[in-house]
């Protein structure tokens, strides 16, 4: 994964992280929905929406390569996320128990 790509990646999981909400996120889905953990609900949430985010961004800067034909997600870029992302889970269920305990 290259400097940039990495940067974007980082840069909107601190935003995330920053402007997490966790009711915003799961009162829709609670309230229609048997759900035993709300906490297990927004970690899934913010987790799949930085994931694809991510591969999103990476697809969009591998495409930038004209010489490329087909866009491909390797399994070491989906490494280099998940790293990314594994690095930054304590703030993220911090900021989910934080906001529950409300």
């Amino acid at each position: 994964m290259d400097r940039e790509t990495r940067g974007l990646i980082e840069n909107q999981v601190d935003e995330m992280i920053r402007t997490l909400d966790i009711n915003d996120i799961t009162s829709w889905i609670v309230e229609e929905h048997l759900i035993t953990s709300d906490k297990d609900l927004a970690l899934g949430y913010v987790l799949g929406s930085l994931v694809r985010y991510a591969h999103t961004v990476m697809v969009f800067h591998k495409s930038r390569d004209k010489s490329k034909k087909r866009i491909i997600i390797t399994k070491k870029d989906i490494t280099e996320i998940r790293e990314i992302l594994k690095r930054r889970i304590i703030d993220i269920t911090d900021i989910i128990e934080r906001q529950s305990n409300r």
